[in-house]
């Protein structure tokens, strides 16, 4: 008997063990999910949340956030099986899921139940109503252009165009021998994205013969690069095709077919990039305007479409935004200007469409710009539509949309047009001279260093608003295209703002963000809410059933901050095993920095387009915590430049750093008789941080002071330095020249994954990397040691796969000895 009683405590605990692990697995996996969700990796996010739904059925927490997931993935009927089930036993589990539960039966084309459950959101709160009725207007429109479907033929290019990734951007060449593309599919340049689980985008090509699209090849090594690269349009002659560029935060690029090889990218003038987000442009075919998209300030509201024209004098003016005809409070993107000069399409989530982008065009009469005309069904649809591009003969349109039934994310589609407007279709104009080309590719003054220009040396761009004549406010009617001879067009939503008009507005800070592909909807659609998890589910929810009011609404949540030190670019995998420093880096680091002033107006419409987050606190002893007069530098790792500079209050020790969006960023601070800090930011782009407090702590330079070097990178399990590591060297550099009397060694840290014995190796070659490489740049190496502890002394537990590991891999700045006059930097 007592064998019984002791075995059936045995088994109680066991089983007690077992309940408490998966008690704390599905909590990992809800919480992994969540992050995963974030940044847009939504088939990892729905793994987790499978993951800890089976762990805890019924759990209405879990279902919620797997039925976002699914919704951002584009599986509408996961998604709607989800959201139904949660909302019929708890409609107040997070206020938006009326929101989220339209937005699904919008992308089921069941628009009448749709308008319904936005009708139902927009009475929850006041707060909710101009969001609501932008989706109300969504869903009327599209009732409205289904019912006027276009005389138009669309189909899907499928395989091998497309792919199960994002393939979009289609440029065709002027004599339709070759397509050009843009996509994500595996094997790409830069490899896997560790963060998301996606791939680099690249810019493939694929000729036609006998009628048929062959397999896409990359287009050249000279283009592609191991980050982001996109297709933007090609000029008429074929032989000069304008691209993306992730690099300085976003930019527009030029390579020139010479010999039927691609030259190398040529950054376009100043007067077009930026150091803001540059995302696509089109060159007329007289090569005398380019029409491009920009998030550059004094915008209406987030990408707005430019448009710069070459002078008699040879240099291109100031760019000139289109207006509140054409830029609405959402963003404009991807212009495409006919063959003929009179007619602009582009792609908007502002102007009334379906939903997502809807693509448009605008006559060009006498140089103004009429009312833009949405394309209509079938051509436009509820998701993204994007990118809209002619082939040479006027017969077949190419653009990308991300249609659920198509081979991937995002596919490449083509549009036969069996009839056109009247004066709709282009005309075939002269090729781009090679004079217009390369005056496209100068900037107005040579710069100095023409390898990569000092950002800050440079004049900020001036942009003028173009001058609209006042237009009466009027309430909307839904227009769509029509292949009649009438001319028709779509009137404005009442809520866009009219701005006042003003012939030039100054660009005062700089920032960046990240690419984009196929656009995002809404900046609020990317949320992910955190709500209580004590619902249980028990039944489901029919399909046809229409969800019931709310009647009371939850408490708004707010999204957990993104650990913003932890550097996404520290894990993408280079192209090539090694990464050699150059030797003339000195001439990539901007010596001068501009500093940053802001006035409060400025700062606060930043914050509310998402573009960036102000990083503030104080800087502070860190042995006595008394406020410090200290410099702060703003790095872009990615070509080794110091954005903007700025010093705290002398008293307080108080400062603020605006930090661009969607780059990889160092925080360098420095003062007399201390050790530099060092911080490393890369925050998505759309994230929703408009605000980051911390306190920064300087060591005192003396014995036994050390400091982590965040911006030093290098690949797993390698120990070459990566490029991006060269500003976070000079500092150290600069510290070791203006203290010759200083003695440091150099520490290398692992986490605990692999064996213990080659953690050791690693860790002390990568050391030994820096000590080499400040070596080869003259400094003494009787002041520098390397010392390898591989994973003997964590910071944190490595049990902590999330965080902990990542915390535990580092290297260290140590100083061994000093005299007592430290020079420091200022």
């Amino acid at each position: 008997m007592r064998r019984r009683v002791i075995g059936f405590l045995l088994i109680f605990q066991l089983l007690f063990a077992l309940t408490s692990g998966y008690s704390q697995s599905h909590k990992f996996y809800l919480k992994r999910g969540k992050r995963y969700y974030k940044i847009g990796a939504y088939d990892r996010a729905i793994g987790d949340f499978k993951r800890a739904a089976r762990i805890r059925k019924g759990n209405a927490t879990i279902t919620y956030h797997l039925g976002l997931a699914y919704l951002g993935a584009g599986d509408v009927d996961q998604a709607l099986k989800n959201l139904e089930k949660v909302y019929l036993l708890n409609p107040k589990i997070d206020r938006e899921i009326t929101y989220y539960l339209g937005t699904a039966y919008q992308y089921q084309y069941d628009l009448e139940k749709a308008k319904k459950v936005f009708q139902i959101y927009k009475d929850l709160k006041k707060k909710n109503e101009s969001k609501a009725l932008k989706k109300i207007r969504e869903c009327d429109f599209g009732i409205a252009s289904i019912a006027k479907k276009q005389n138009t033929e669309v189909r899907n290019l499928r395989e091998p165009i497309n792919s199960k990734y994002n393939d979009y951007a289609p440029i065709i060449d002027p004599k339709g021998r070759f397509l050009i593309l843009t996509s994500s599919r595996n094997g790409s340049t830069g490899g896997l994205r560790l963060t998301d689980g996606s791939y680099y985008e690249d810019i493939y090509i694929s000729y036609k013969r006998n009628g048929k699209w062959d397999d896409p090849k990359k287009i050249s090594p000279k283009i592609n690069i191991k980050y982001h690269d996109a297709a933007c349009s090609i000029s008429p002659d074929g032989q000069t095709l304008y691209f993306y560029y992730e690099r300085g935060g976003g930019n527009i690029y030029a390579s020139t077919k010479e010999n039927n090889l691609w030259s190398e990218p040529v950054k376009l003038t100043d007067k077009i990039n930026s150091v803001f987000w540059e995302t696509s442009a089109s060159i007329t075919a007289d090569g005398k305007t380019i029409y491009f998209s920009s998030d550059r300030p004094g915008g209406i509201g987030g990408l707005d479409i430019y448009r710069t024209d070459l002078r008699e004098n040879g240099e291109w003016s100031t760019p000139v935004n289109l207006g509140p005809t054409i830029n609405t409070r959402f963003s404009e993107d991807a212009p495409f200007i006919s063959p003929d000069g009179k007619t602009l399409y582009f792609g908007s989530n502002g102007h009334t469409g379906m939903g997502g982008n809807d693509i448009f065009y605008s006559r060009v009469v006498n140089g103004r710009y009429q009312e833009p005309v949405n394309m209509g069904y079938p051509i436009n649809t509820v998701f993204n539509d994007l990118y809209f591009t002619i082939s040479p003969d006027n017969k077949h349109g190419y653009y990308a949309s991300s249609q659920p039934d198509g081979e991937g994310d995002a596919d490449i589609y083509e549009i036969i047009f069996h009839e056109w407007p009247e004066g709709d279709r282009p005309e075939v104009s002269p090729d781009v001279t090679p004079q217009v080309i390369a005056r496209l590719n100068e900037d107005p003054e040579p710069e100095e260093q023409v390898s990569a220009p000092a950002r800050e040396e440079r004049k900020e761009p001036e942009v003028t608003v173009a001058q609209v004549e006042p237009k009466e406010k009027e309430e909307p009617e839904i227009t769509v295209a029509q292949v009649e001879p009438e001319k028709t067009e779509a009137k404005k939503e009442p809520e866009t703002p009219v701005i006042e008009t003003k012939e030039e507005v100054a660009v005062v800070t700089p920032t960046t963000s990240e690419p984009t592909s196929t656009k995002q909807e809404e900046p609020q659609e990317d949320k992910q809410p955190d709500i209580e998890e004590d619902i249980e589910i028990e039944q489901p929810i029919a399909r046809n059933e229409t969800p019931e009011p709310v009647v009371e609404e939850a408490e708004e949540q707010k999204s957990a901050p993104i650990a913003v030190e932890k550097p996404f670019v520290n894990d993408a995998p280079s192209p090539t095993a090694q990464v050699v420093i150059p030797s003339t880096e000195e001439a990539r680091v901007i010596e001068k920095a501009s500093v940053q002033y802001f006035d409060e107006d400025f700062i606060n419409e930043q914050k509310e387009k998402g573009v960036v987050t102000i990083l503030k606190g104080k800087v502070i002893d860190a042995g006595n915590a008394k406020p410090l007069f200290a410099t702060m530098k703003l790095i872009d790792n990615e070509s080794n430049t110091i954005l903007a500079e700025v010093k705290s209050d002398p008293i307080s020790g108080d400062f603020e750093l605006i930090i661009p969006h969607g780059g990889n960023y160092g925080v360098t601070t420095t003062r007399l008789g201390y050790l530099f800090n060092s911080i490393n930011f890369s925050i998505p782009k759309n994230t929703e941080m408009p605000e980051l407090d911390t306190h920064i702590l300087l060591q005192k330079a003396e014995v036994g002071s050390k400091v982590i070097l965040k911006n030093i990178f290098f690949d797993t399990g390698k120990s070459d330095l990566r490029t991006e590591s060269l500003a976070e060297l000079f500092q150290i550099r600069s510290l070791l020249s203006e203290n010759p009397s200083m003695n440091v060694q150099i520490n290398g840290h692992t986490d605990n994954t692999g064996n213990a014995v080659y953690n050791k190796v690693l860790s002390k070659k990568r050391a030994q990397s820096v000590v080499d490489y400040l070596i080869s740049h003259n400094i003494d190496a009787n002041r520098l040691s390397a010392k390898g502890f591989g994973e003997e002394r964590p910071l944190v537990s490595n049990d902590d796969e999330e965080d902990g590991r990542e915390i535990n891999r580092r290297t260290e700045i140590e100083i061994i000895s000093v005299d007592n006059s430290i020079a420091g930097n200022p």
